[in-house]
């Protein structure tokens, strides 16, 4: 296992900054034990976004006073069959505006009807009213980026510094299996704040796979140690869950 603490004086008995830690695991044993952890200060600008999905649905004619609870017990055959009387029975509709709408109506109910509805519609500048409401459809997986300007003012750093990008880059990517023909998962993540930002900054609920690694040497600078190592090295981690959070879930750690 290799341990990595970057810088190494942020961390110790005397002292201790809010860090960050990264634990990665082999993805076909997660409960086994930790391959590498990574600790780093946290980052500026740490956010945390959770989104859900949601769609239209277009209830339709037989959909809206289902919706609005009006089956009083009826099924839906049955209100489909008083829906249509209502139509027929309009005073303040043509004989082809009622045709039009019942032929809409059967074609909610899944019958073949004629393309006169829609050439009557078209040709009338008249359209049915698709009843459309929201209509929720799941929690979105969770996305995690974290960014760190990594300053060496050592050799040593330098050198911490090197391993470090080396051990990442390996973890995330997938093995082969010895004929080459399937991939391996690659190692999952999971991550988890310290030194007093545990109590306030959440932590991964779920396993993490980390879907984008990039390094930028000498952002601001293009100075060199005397042994070629860049001044500065800036690594950016990108992460996702591994499925979506319910409220049970979110509740436990809260």
């Amino acid at each position: 296992m290799a341990i990595f603490k970057f810088p190494e004086d942020s961390f110790g008995e005397s002292k201790e900054y809010p860090f960050i830690s990264f634990r990665t695991r082999s993805s076909k044993a997660p409960s086994s034990n930790t391959n590498h952890v990574i600790t780093l200060p946290v980052p500026q600008g740490v956010t945390f976004s959770d989104g859900l999905g949601y769609g239209n649905l277009d209830l339709g004619i037989i959909g809206a006073p289902i919706a609005n609870g009006n089956q009083n017990g009826r099924s839906v055959s049955e209100l489909a069959a008083d829906q249509t009387q209502k139509l027929q029975n309009s005073t303040n509709r043509s004989g082809n505006e009622a045709a039009f709408i019942a032929g809409k109506f059967a074609s909610n109910l899944g019958l073949s009807t004629d393309k006169f509805t829609n050439l009557y519609g078209a040709s009338s500048n008249i359209a049915i009213n698709p009843n459309t409401v929201l209509q929720f459809e799941s929690p979105e997986i969770r996305t995690f980026s974290f960014q760190f300007r990594l300053v060496a003012e050592s050799r040593a750093e330098s050198e911490r510094i090197r391993k470090m990008i080396s051990v990442i880059r390996e973890s995330i990517y997938p093995d082969v299996t010895d004929d080459s023909i399937l991939y391996k998962y690659p190692d999952v993540w999971k991550f988890d704040f310290g030194g007093g930002a545990e109590r306030y900054l959440p932590r991964s609920h779920n396993r993490c796979f980390c879907t984008n690694f990039a390094t930028t040497y000498n952002s601001n600078t293009n100075a060199f140690h005397e042994d070629g190592a860049p001044a500065d090295v800036t690594i950016q981690l990108t992460l996702r869950e591994s499925k979506a959070l319910s409220r049970k879930e979110v509740s436990n750690y809260s």
